[in-house]
This record gives C-alpha cells, sequence and structure tokens, in this order.
C-alpha cells in the first residue's frame, strides 16, 4: 500500500509542508529550536476480512542533513489519530496503549518498522486507515540537522516514498 497522505508539520505548527522529512533548524523562516514531525495516513479498505498477519512500515528513500541521529536521536513513529491535517496536531499525544516502534537510530537505517497491532487496534476500532507519526526523540539541538525522504526531488511528495506492507492472515 502507498501513503494515502503525507506531510512534513512544524512541531509549533506554524505551517505544513509537502516536503517530508523531520528535524530540526531547516531553515531561515523556521523558529530557532523548533522540530519538524511527519505524518502518514494509510487507507485499511484493501484489507481483506480475515485481517492481518503482519504491517510493516518502510522507506528506501532516506538522506539527510546534519547528524539527526547523533544529535535529535532515535527517529519513531508513533500510533496517532486525527480528523484533520493542520497545525493543531503540533503537539497531539499518540493513541493511549497505541503501538510506537524505532524507525530509524543512524543514517544507515533500516528505516522499518512492525506495525501490526496499530492496524489490528484500527480495523477492531471500525477505522477506515491508519495514521503514523514520525519525529525525532528530540525536538531540537539548533543546528540544521534532518532526514528527507524523497525519490527525486526533496520539494516534491512523490508516490511510493513510504510503503506500508500487509501480509493478510
Amino acid at each position: 500500500m502507498r501513503a494515502a497522505s503525507k506531510r512534513g508539520i512544524p512541531r509549533a505548527g506554524s505551517r505544513a509542508s509537502e516536503q517530508v522529512f523531520a528535524g530540526d533548524s531547516l531553515n531561515p523562516g523556521f523558529p530557532d529550536g523548533d522540530g519538524v514531525q511527519l505524518f502518514l495516513t494509510f487507507s485499511l479498505h484493501e484489507v481483506p476480512t480475515a485481517g492481518v498477519r503482519s504491517a510493516t512500515l518502510s522507506s528506501e528513500f532516506a538522506s539527510e542533513a546534519g547528524t539527526p541521529y547523533v544529535d535529535l536521536g532515535e527517529l519513531a513513529a508513533a500510533d496517532v489519530r486525527y480528523d484533520e491535517f493542520g497545525p493543531q496536531l503540533w503537539n497531539l499525544p499518540p493513541v493511549e496503549g497505541g503501538t510506537a516502534c524505532v524507525f530509524a537510530t543512524s543514517s544507515d537505517g533500516p528505516f522499518t518498522c512492525d506495525l501490526t497491532s496499530t492496524v489490528e487496534r484500527s480495523l477492531a476500532d471500525g477505522h477506515p486507515h491508519v495514521q503514523f507519526r514520525l519525529r525525532f526523540e528530540w525536538v531540537a539541538d539548533g543546528q540544521a540537522d534532518l532526514a528527507a525522504f524523497f525519490i527525486t526531488n526533496s520539494n516534491t511528495t512523490e508516490p511510493g516514498i513510504f510503503t506500508f506492507t500487509l501480509e493478510s492472515k
């Protein structure tokens, strides 16, 4: 499955971006010391009624500027739920009892994590999709550190940057 929506949003919620990245101090227009997080939504309409055996989020299209994994820690995915994308998400708490997993700890990746329980929970709750937030462990260190996800151009969002693989039972 491909991501239905994917956007970067500053933690301060001042604006959203079509670029797909997480990190800090990205450009002079961002508040100093502010972080950026990434939100992904995947539809569950194609999931068989038998359920899922496994669900994995991954990307083969990661790059970095600075040293985000040294300065900002792990890049983690957390189970979140929201109805409308916008600045109100900047401090959205993860779903209580929801899944969280480490997506990457270095520029070598592996840029993957198991989110099977998130899919199972969304299906059981009758949600038509699953949503994840990717962000670093720490907000910012005052230096330009970011993980960017793109295929050909860092200024565009292209289908296939992230893959959500479901294996049915």
